[in-house]
């Protein structure tokens, strides 16, 4: 009976480790802008359980026709795990809204990929969910541009895998070009401009 319990409190155990799926997703995961305008989002990391998470690693795909990539800053996943820093440039210690240079990118080759390392430090591993970097994008061309994870790698405290799925939420940005102006206003804007210059003829 003893043993029966014992096998039973381990199963829970193992149950309770492996049914937490750490995940990688991006907020929000739709918005529509217009072209000029600015459009933030947050890579967001969820579902963090003992042992907590040692190594994350995460390349973003964007279409440059449509989004050009601004800048990144920390989020407040640096204030509540205080012992993290970014790996690839080493940059410590961070805080919130703190600038983040991203590991890949590149204007000539690699206009359309941003990349992303961060590591624990003094074997404290992470262990609070909250936003890795705000990521800000400006909308350069009509067009639907979806972001798009690829090579993600979340390690443990042991170095062991702990990202449960291979599948992550697209964002999708909707870049509405500005409209032109119909041919009503404009017959409206030079029907105002010939009625001023009668009257500024007629009184001369």
């Amino acid at each position: 009976m003893k043993v029966r319990s014992v096998l039973i409190g381990v199963v829970l155990l193992l149950f309770s480790h492996f049914s937490a799926a750490t995940v990688i997703v991006l907020d929000p995961l739709a918005t529509s802008v217009g072209v000029g305008d600015s459009v933030t989002v947050h890579l967001d990391i969820t579902g963090l359980a003992p042992p907590g998470v040692s190594v994350i690693h995460a390349d973003i795909y964007f279409d440059p026709t449509v989004i050009a990539f601004m800048d990144a800053v920390a989020g407040d996943f640096f204030a509540l795990n205080p012992a993290s820093m970014w790996g690839d440039p080493v940059t410590f210690p961070l805080f919130p809204g703190a600038p983040v240079d991203p590991t890949a990118v590149s204007p000539v080759t690699l206009p359309d990929e941003i990349g992303f390392d961060f590591v624990e430090l003094f074997f404290m591993p992470s262990m609070v969910d909250g936003t890795l970097v705000e990521l800000t994008f400006k909308a350069v061309g009509a067009g639907v541009a979806s972001l798009a994870f690829n090579d993600v790698v979340v390690l443990d405290a042991a170095g062991a895998p702990s990202f449960a799925s291979d599948v992550l939420d697209d964002i999708t940005v909707s870049a509405v070009s500005v409209s032109e102006p119909n041919m009503l206003s404009l017959l409206g804007v030079v029907a105002f401009g010939v009625v001023w210059l009668r009257r500024r003829c007629s009184q001369t």
